[in-house]
C-alpha cells in the first residue's frame, strides 16, 4: 500500500516487460472487466487560531470550527459533480482530523487529510484549482486560515496526486478479456472502471495496456472481515485459462 511503483519502473528499466502484449492486475473486480483505475488527490489541510479560556472562547478564533466550514465547503467543489460513464463520480474522504491540545481551551490549530478518488474527467490539476480558488475565498470572506500542509509524518504518504489512467474499452486486451469472462463465468461481461488505485495505474502510465479483472469484492477490501466467493474464485481461474488460449 505504501511503497509506490518503483519496483515496476525498475521492472521496465531491466526489459523484464518486454515482449508482453499487456497486463492483468487481479485485485477485486466482481470478475467486471475494468479499463484501468481512479487517480487520487490526497493532501492536508492546516487551520490556524488564536487560544484562548473556554470561559472566554469569544476572545478564541476556534481552528477546528474553521476547519468544520473548510470541509463543508469542500464537499460542494464543481468536479465532485462531474460524472464518468465508465468511472461514476470523484469520490472524497476526510480521513483524518486532529485538533485542540488542552481542555478549557480553544484550539489554535487544526489539520485534516483528505483522500480524493478521481476519474480521467477531472485531472489533479483540475481539483487543485478549484481547492485554491476555495482557500483563497475563505480566508478572504471568512478570515479561517487555511492553507495546504503535509500530513504529519505516521499519517500517510505526503501530498499524493495522480491522475486516473485507462486503455480504451474497444482496446483488443479488452475485447479479449471479454470474451473469456463470457467463456469462463457464462455471463456477460461488465465494463467499467475500478475506483481504486492498482498496479495497472502503473503500468498503463508506463505504455503497456493493462486491465483490472479478479474475484472478490473491493467493497470487502481494507475491512475487518476480508473474503472473496469460492464460486468467484472458480470462476476466475477458468477465466484466465480462457484468456491464455487466445494468447
Amino acid at each position: 500500500e505504501y511503497g509506490g511503483g518503483g519496483g515496476y519502473y525498475w521492472a521496465k528499466s531491466e526489459g523484464l516487460f518486454d515482449g508482453f502484449e499487456g497486463m492483468i492486475s487481479c485485485e477485486p473486480s466482481e470478475l467486471e472487466v475494468q479499463i484501468g483505475n481512479r487517480g487520487c488527490f490526497v493532501t492536508a489541510f492546516e487551520t490556524k487560531g488564536r487560544s484562548a479560556h473556554s470561559g472566554l472562547a469569544h476572545l478564541g478564533v476556534n481552528a477546528v470550527q474553521n476547519m468544520a466550514l473548510f470541509i463543508s465547503e469542500y464537499l460542494k467543489l464543481p468536479y465532485l459533480q462531474v460524472e464518468n460513464s465508465y468511472f461514476g463520480k470523484c469520490t472524497v474522504n476526510f480521513e483524518k482530523i486532529e485538533g485542540g491540545l488542552y481542555l478549557s481551551a480553544v484550539p489554535d490549530r487544526c489539520i485534516a487529510c483528505v483522500d480524493s478518488r478521481l476519474i480521467p474527467d477531472t485531472p489533479p490539476g483540475l481539483v487543485q484549482k478549484q481547492v485554491n480558488e476555495l482557500m483563497d475565498r475563505l480566508n478572504r470572506e471568512c478570515s479561517i486560515n487555511v492553507s495546504e500542509t503535509d500530513e504529519p509524518e505516521a499519517w500517510r504518504p505526503k501530498n499524493v496526486k495522480l491522475k486516473a489512467e485507462s486503455i480504451s474499452p474497444d482496446h483488443e486486451l479488452v475485447r479479449r478479456l471479454t470474451k473469456a469472462v463470457a467463456l469462463g463465468s457464462r455471463e456477460e461481461a461488465k465494463i467499467g472502471g475500478c475506483p481504486a488505485i492498482t498496479i495497472a495505474m502503473v503500468l498503463i502510465d508506463m505504455g503497456i495496456p493493462a486491465v483490472i479483472c479478479g474475484p472478490g469484492s473491493i467493497a470487502q477490501a481494507h475491512t475487518e472481515d476480508e473474503f472473496v466467493e469460492i464460486d468467484q474464485l472458480k470462476k476466475a481461474a477458468r477465466i484466465y485459462l480462457a484468456l491464455m488460449a487466445q494468447m
